[in-house]
This record gives structure tokens, sequence and C-alpha cells, in this order.
């Protein structure tokens, strides 16, 4: 028998326990594959036969486990397959049991956070075991994941739309193998870059960037994105210890207002 598509769509958390409980009903046999918004990548999948709920899978984890993260999302995209599936008999319990489970589950576990372009993904190394595919973009992602760099920054590197890189992530996350670093402190507002990067050209050329980048491993950081309002002040110090002693009460001049107006207090 060939396998059938029957049903597309989106879902949420709210919504995807009735679509899993509508299939039942139907007592059909078949594959549901979920997905992060914008991404052709397979999340995870659960498989039904004859209405009942018999397997799970997300990243490395499968069984009740998996299907517990899967109905903790927060969104995505479906397709329901219908036909045979080689599947692995991993859940053996009824689905009002597995729904009871999952409720119990999501309040000790918050849902997944949405992904943006700000965000920060950081690889949880001791997630990562078994077989586990990755497509190319979230490969390549994963070499350059270090909990500093944000999702635009990583899409930057290897010239990603960032609509790719932000599916990819949020598939990475999906699979419990990265997870995104707090916000707990302010970066420098882009306008810091705009305004000091014309003023360190016109003292040092095009030695500039360099500049810029030594300073920037001086306060400990690696990208620019980094650096956050409460290390402006120490930053720019060090960007003046880059100068020779001629330049630097110009330099000092001349970034008053920008120390004044983005150093964090």
């Amino acid at each position: 028998m060939n396998k059938t598509e029957k049903l597309r769509g989106e879902f949420g958390r709210d919504s995807l326990p009735g679509l899993i409980q509508y299939l039942a009903h139907l007592g059909v046999s078949g594959e549901l594959t979920l997905r992060t918004p914008g991404s052709t990548t397979p999340l995870g999948a659960v498989s039904l036969d004859r209405g009942k709920v018999v397997d799970a899978r997300m990243g490395p984890r499968s069984g009740q486990e998996a299907l517990f993260h899967a109905l903790n999302l927060e969104r995505g995209q479906f397709s329901f397959v219908e036909g045979p599936s080689a599947f692995d008999s991993t859940i053996e319990v009824s689905l009002e049991s597995l729904l009871l489970g999952a409720a119990y589950w999501q309040d000790t576990h918050p849902e997944l956070p949405p992904v943006t372009p700000e965000s920060v993904p950081r690889l949880k190394l001791d997630e990562i075991q078994g077989n586990i595919r990755f497509t190319p973009p979230e490969l390549m992602l994963t070499t350059r994941i270090n909990g500093q760099r944000s999702v635009s920054l990583l899409a930057q590197s290897y010239r990603l739309e960032l609509e790719v890189a932000l599916g990819a992530v949020g598939t990475l996350m999906g699979k419990g193998i990265v997870d995104l670093v707090p916000e707990l402190r302010p970066r420098v507002d882009p306008a810091f870059w705009t305004q000091l990067e014309p003023l360190l050209t016109r003292l040092s050329g095009p030695m500039a960037r360099f500049k810029l980048q030594d300073a920037l491993e001086k306060v400990g950081l690696i990208e620019r994105e980094q650096l956050e309002t409460a290390q402006v002040s120490a930053f720019l110090d060090a960007l003046e210890g880059t100068l020779t002693p001629a330049k630097r009460p110009v330099f000092q001049e001349q970034v008053q207002a920008l120390r004044e107006r983005h150093a964090g207090h």
C-alpha cells in the first residue's frame, strides 16, 4: 500500500493533543511529522497503528519522553501520511493516559522559548549522542554555536538566509541538543558602532578594524555583538591603549559623548 499525505497544516501547544485525538478516533495508521515554522526538516514524528499511538521520536528521544516533548512545542507545522510505516512499538499505554502524563510533564517543563535573530544558542554537549540526523544548515551551525554568537551572526557566517538559520536553531532546540543563553544584561546599541567606526578610521586608517578586534579580545569577547553596556568603558579604555600616545587625547575627547551615552551604570 502506498503512503498518502492526508493532512497538512499548523499546530499550537493547545491544538496538537486534539489533532492526535482526532487521528486516533479515525482509527488510521501512519505517521504524523512535526516541523518548526518555516523549516522543511522534520523535528519529530508520532506513529499510529489503527488509531493507537505506538511510537514517537524527537531528536535523540523516543517513546513517551519524545511524545511529551512534542506536545510541549509552542507551535509548528505538521503533515500526516497515511499508510504502513516502520516503527518500534515504544508506547503501550492508552492515549488518555499519555495525555494525562503529558499534562503533568508540561507543568514541570517550560515550553521552548521562541528563537529570534538576537537569540544566542549554545550546545548541550552531553545530549549529543546516538544516531542524530542533521541537515546541512544544522550541521554547519553546530560547528559555530559557542554560546556567544547570535543567530543573526551565525547566519552571516555561512551566508545563510536568516529564516533558514532561525528554523535550524529551532529544530536543534527541539532535538534537545541546543538551548538559548539567558539574556540577562543589556547589549550595546548598534548606533554605538556606527558612530565609533568612522571616528577610529580617521585616527587609524585601515588598521581600525584590527584595533577594534584587539580591544574586544582584551575585554574577553570575540564578536562585537557580545559587548554589553556595562563593558563599554573598559572596551573604550582598551581601544585607547591600541593608539599612539599622540592620538590618545583626541580619542578621549571624541569618545566622551559615546561613553556617556552608551556605558551602563
